[in-house]
This record gives C-alpha cells, sequence and structure tokens, in this order.
C-alpha cells in the first residue's frame, strides 16, 4: 500500500514515517503543492493530509482530489491540530473518508489507516 504523507511540520512526517515505513511504500511531502504535484504522478492508497499548511492548504488539496476521476478510491484522512466541530466538519465536507486530531493516538491511526485499505472502495 502507498502512503501520501504531507505535512509542513518535519517532525510529524517523521513520526508518520516512523508508523508506516516498514509495512507501506512512504512518500512525504511538506506542502499542498508538493503533495498536488506527487499526486499528479502516482494515485496513493491513502492520503493523511494535514489541513493548516502555508500556499495551499489540506482542505484544497482535498477538495483537488475528489475532483480527479483518476483518484475516486483514495483514501484521504485529515490529521490536524484544528479539531473544532466546524473544522472536522470542513474536513469532511471536503471529501475526507476520515479527520483525526493531533496529538493523534499512534495506535488508533495505525488501525485507521489498516481498516482504510482493507476496506472496499466507495
Amino acid at each position: 500500500m502507498m502512503i501520501l504523507a504531507v505535512d509542513d511540520e518535519p517532525l510529524n512526517l517523521m513520526i508518520i514515517k516512523e508508523l508506516f515505513e516498514d509495512s507501506h511504500e512512504m512518500i512525504l511531502v511538506k506542502s499542498g503543492e508538493a503533495a498536488l504535484a506527487k499526486l499528479e504522478k502516482s494515485v496513493p492508497d491513502i492520503v493523511l493530509l494535514d489541513v493548516m499548511m502555508p500556499g495551499i492548504d489540506g482542505i484544497e488539496v482535498c477538495k483537488r482530489i475528489r475532483a480527479n476521476p483518476k483518484m475516486e478510491n483514495v483514501k484521504v484522512i485529515m490529521v490536524s491540530g484544528k479539531s473544532m466541530q466546524s473544522d472536522i466538519q470542513a474536513g469532511m465536507d471536503a471529501g475526507a473518508n476520515h479527520y483525526v486530531s493531533k496529538p493523534f493516538d499512534m495506535t488508533k491511526l495505525v488501525d485507521l489507516v489498516e481498516s482504510c485499505h482493507s476496506a472496499p472502495s466507495s
């Protein structure tokens, strides 16, 4: 399974890499712009997407993923420090499959990724 992790905070990317690199192919990028460039070249199974980033934010990246028919089966998990109900709703409205608030429980994130991967595509 290929995971694209998008976060402008290097520590968060390092944590995500540590969690998944032994069992999944990982692509790590630090901006929405870099994520969109990677998505033009390859389609991951799952995108772990920070919301608050300079430039193109996670909400816009998610909307662009959902607007691309080639990516209809990509699972998007928003991983954000923004945890108010309105923030979660904005992520879901943009097309996210799940929304995880930071700081996240590492075991729960791994379980969520694994359950997304094993779930049938909708």
